[in-house]
């Protein structure tokens, strides 16, 4: 009796210990990426540890015409 998914799993944990490191993306690995973060943080980079986000809208009702 064998576990197909333990299997699987078991062969994917190997071939990621096997890969060589040098070859993945940082991002993969878990490391920092000052350019996404400063695309994320947006003018709040360096002076708040909150992300850019615009202003939340009202919700428009769509039976009001014209306004």
């Amino acid at each position: 009796m064998t576990n197909p998914q333990g299997n699987t799993a078991a062969r994917k944990n190997l071939e990621a210990m096997t890969s060589p490191i040098t070859r993945q993306a940082p991002t993969r690995m878990g490391l920092y990426n000052q350019a996404a973060t400063r695309t994320r943080m947006g003018t709040n980079f360096g002076t708040s540890a909150f992300p850019q986000r615009p202003p939340a809208s009202s919700p428009r009702s769509p039976l009001i015409i014209g306004r």
